[in-house]
């Protein structure tokens, strides 16, 4: 059976139950896997772009997120987003670009109101591609580690997440597979009220960069 007949398959189970594999923010093709920070809002509301890497082209998005309460701390994060990708080498084509999930925060929260420095999540996504009708999944898993730094009423969270990354080809000169990549990159926030964030991603297709800017409350 082909990795992408099993993938799919293990969507759709999860999907049926109402649970999707515990996920980073919103994944979208052609954006670095950012990790969702939990520090400073309990919502955002963002304007996401990202170019070179993978797909060698141009990605713009709106996204969303909202963590939620469990127990001492913010240990769950809700996240969605939809925009446009233009895969490289070509004339401009902006195919829908989509992705959702929701992040799951691994540390203990002993006390109320807890916020663990450094955090470790449990990381991954689901996202599609809308190429011409067919549509292309990828699903990166992983976990991501954060450490945030409080300067006056400046945050600032360097974070990493290595993963693996199963992806379905733009093309259909490539074939699906799984490899290993990383995400790094650092959030920058300001008097906890707007968000600005940079991130990289890499390896085995080059380097893509992330920009987002938030509005969070």
């Amino acid at each position: 059976m082909s990795p992408r007949c099993v993938v799919r398959g293990l969507i759709l189970v999860m999907g049926s139950f109402g649970c999707l594999a515990p996920s980073v923010d919103a994944q979208l093709r052609g954006l670095p896997v950012f990790l969702e920070s939990q520090f400073a809002y309990d919502g955002r509301i963002s304007l996401d772009v990202g170019h070179a890497g993978e797909v060698d082209g141009l990605a713009a998005a709106g996204s969303a997120s909202y963590l939620v309460w469990i127990g001492n701390c913010k240990r769950v994060a809700v996240s969605a987003g939809a925009g446009i990708l233009n895969p490289g080498g070509g004339d401009f084509e902006a195919h829908f670009n989509g992705g959702g999930g929701v992040s799951v925060l691994l540390n203990p929260c002993p006390d109320v109101f807890s916020i663990p420095n450094p955090a470790v999540w449990l990381v991954g996504g689901v996202g599609l591609v809308d190429m011409d009708g067919e549509t292309a999944v990828n699903v990166p898993l992983g976990i991501g580690v954060a450490y945030k730094v409080e300067i006056s009423t400046v945050q600032i969270e360097p974070w990493i997440v290595p993963r693996l990354h199963y992806r379905e080809p733009l093309t259909t000169t490539d074939d699906a597979d799984w490899d290993f990549a990383v995400s790094t990159g650092v959030t920058l926030g300001l008097g906890g009220e707007f968000g600005l964030r940079v991130a990289v991603d890499c390896c085995e297709d080059g380097i893509g960069i992330g920009y987002r800017v938030s509005r969070w409350f």
